[in-house]
Formats: structure tokens, C-alpha cells, sequence
């Protein structure tokens, strides 16, 4: 029986290096696939962070740009330029605007036909 434990020591024996070689292997890779996605995270971050930039610039862009459509198409800039470069009104003059307000039936200049018209139509 002893030969028997000597044989089954003698193989230990010489599978052991072998064994011990792929332990390590096994380390060896599982430490350089977590490398290998620590790599890959820190990538994907920095491609985050510059995208992230890249969205605050525009969004900057667009808030400038809608400032100056605004300041654009104000009616104050365009009541200018109708007068300057197209003549619409005289020079030095004032354009009309025409402003109506609520009616006032106590307003002084109305006479009284004037206001029983006024109730006929149906304003008080």
C-alpha cells in the first residue's frame, strides 16, 4: 500500500507547480479585466465631462442669440429703422399710435344725445 501513497505523492508532487501556475494565471487575469474596466469607466467619464461642456456652451449659445433676436425684432428698432431707411414717416417726426381706453361716460365734451346713443348700443 505504501507504493500505492507513494504514486498518488509523486503526482501530487509533480502537479503541483502546474497547479500553482494556473492559480496565478487566474489572478493575473481577473486583476488585468479590472483594469481593464477601470480603464474603460475613467474614458467614459472624461467623454461625459466633455460632452456635459459642450451641452453648457450651446445652451449659452442659444441664450445670446435669442438676446439678440429680441433686441432684433424689438418695435422700437424696428419703428427706426421704418423711419430712416424706408421713409414710412418725415424725418424729426413723431409716429401715431392710436390708444383706446375704456369708455368713460362722465368723460366732459359728451353730449347728452350722445350718451343716450351710447346706452342704446349697449355700453354703461
Amino acid at each position: 500500500m505504501k507504493n500505492k501513497n507513494q504514486k498518488n505523492t509523486a503526482a501530487q508532487i509533480l502537479l503541483w507547480p502546474f497547479k500553482s501556475y494556473l492559480r496565478i494565471l487566474l489572478v493575473v487575469i481577473a486583476i488585468g479585466f479590472y483594469q481593464y474596466q477601470s480603464i474603460q469607466i475613467d474614458i467614459l467619464a472624461r467623454e461625459i465631462r466633455s460632452l456635459e461642456l459642450k451641452r453648457s456652451q450651446l445652451l449659452n449659445e442659444s441664450n445670446s442669440l435669442q438676446v439678440k433676436i429680441d433686441q432684433l425684432t424689438h418695435i422700437n428698432r424696428i419703428e427706426k429703422i421704418a423711419r430712416e431707411k424706408y421713409g414710412l414717416t418725415a424725418p424729426g417726426k413723431e409716429m401715431e399710435r392710436l390708444v383706446i381706453k375704456q369708455f368713460d361716460p362722465d368723460y366732459p365734451g359728451m353730449d347728452e344725445q350722445y350718451r343716450k346713443n351710447v346706452k342704446l348700443a349697449g355700453i354703461q
